[in-house]
């Protein structure tokens, strides 16, 4: 040991102590101040961005985009993008009933109610309205007869195996 006497030293000191040196004592401690003022604006913020649409108070969800026809690879992936566009809309679906029935609850008119929450939707433009996706029509249906040949396969041998059990 160079000095035994000495013992060890605050890192975090020694790091104040330089920085002071190094930048003046007046602007370490302004910068001490913006950070604490911005720190807490950061605590009083709540999640809403500037993105965010709010109607009485509340967060309007937004609904989510569906998948481009060719975001999918279509190999049958244990977590496909639209499976997960399907529990984004869930959740959508979810958010908006929530919102609903808070609405409902303080009495606040439907007809003052943002469009896109409304039960019923004042205009329904055929622009509006969803296109099925053949692509994904024609998968799915793929996907469901190879569910149900998995299980007609499964019960033939639960069955099999049943008979065999009884023969002996």
């Amino acid at each position: 040991m160079k000095h035994p006497t000495r013992g060890g030293q605050n890192l975090t000191d020694r790091y104040r102590r330089l920085e002071k040196s190094l930048r003046g004592k007046g602007t370490y401690q302004k910068d001490i101040t913006e950070l604490a003022e911005e720190a807490a604006t950061l605590s009083k913020s709540h999640k809403t961005g500037p993105g965010t649409r709010t109607f009485m108070g509340f967060v309007v969800p937004e609904e989510p985009k569906p998948p481009a026809s060719d975001d999918c690879c279509m190999s049958g992936c244990a977590i496909c993008v639209y499976d997960l566009y399907d529990e984004a809309l869930d959740e959508y679906k979810k958010a908006v009933e929530h919102l609903q029935m808070s609405l409902t609850a303080l009495r606040i008119p439907e007809d003052q109610w943002p469009e896109d929450i409304q039960t019923e939707p004042k205009s329904k433009d055929a622009k509006t309205q969803r296109k099925p996706n053949p692509t994904l029509s024609a998968f799915e249906e793929f996907e469901a007869r190879l569910k149900q040949k998995h299980a007609n396969d499964a019960a033939m041998a639960t069955s099999g195996s049943r008979s065999v059990a009884a023969g002996l």
